[in-house]
């Protein structure tokens, strides 16, 4: 049996056999260093943007409506400026051109939503511009290369 072998490999070409070697150790260090958790993760964090995005737009076009088109501060008209949206109670200390939408509160909103991967100081890593009489809501920490943006 091993004659038959040893006259099967010296029958194929040259380069086959390291070829071959080299094909598997590529398909084993794929599996080994292959991100697939950190992809399905992530996958998993920029749904949960979507639903924050989502629910601070629904939240701020909620508060315009009951306070008779009044918007938040921040979002005064004619002003072309994109707003980091500050952590809840934080008062924008320490975040540039903050916008603090704690007013969003007494609208039925229990809590200014943070990035699933964590906020920056008291920057929630969402964003928040008014482009004439339309809101934009941003995630600004998407993933994968994902741009996730929502306006009303």
């Amino acid at each position: 049996m091993a004659d038959y072998l040893q006259i099967r490999l010296e029958s194929l070409p040259r380069w086959v056999v390291p070829a071959a070697l080299l094909l598997m150790a590529v398909v084993m260090l794929l599996f080994i260093f292959w991100p697939l958790q950190s992809t399905d993760t992530a996958e998993l964090r920029n749904m949960q943007r979507i639903a924050d995005v989502n629910t601070i737009l629904r939240a701020i076009t909620t508060s315009t409506n009951d306070h008779d088109g009044v918007r938040p501060a921040c979002l005064a008209a004619g002003e072309a400026i994109v707003h980091p949206i500050c952590v809840g109670g934080s008062h924008c200390t320490g975040v540039s051109n903050g916008c603090d939408l704690d007013v969003l509160m007494s609208s039925g909103l229990s809590a200014i939503p943070s990035d699933p991967s964590g906020a920056l100081g008291n920057d929630t890593r969402y964003t928040v511009a008014l482009d004439g009489s339309i809101v934009i809501i941003a995630a600004s920490g998407a993933e994968n290369g994902e741009e996730i943006t929502l306006m009303r």
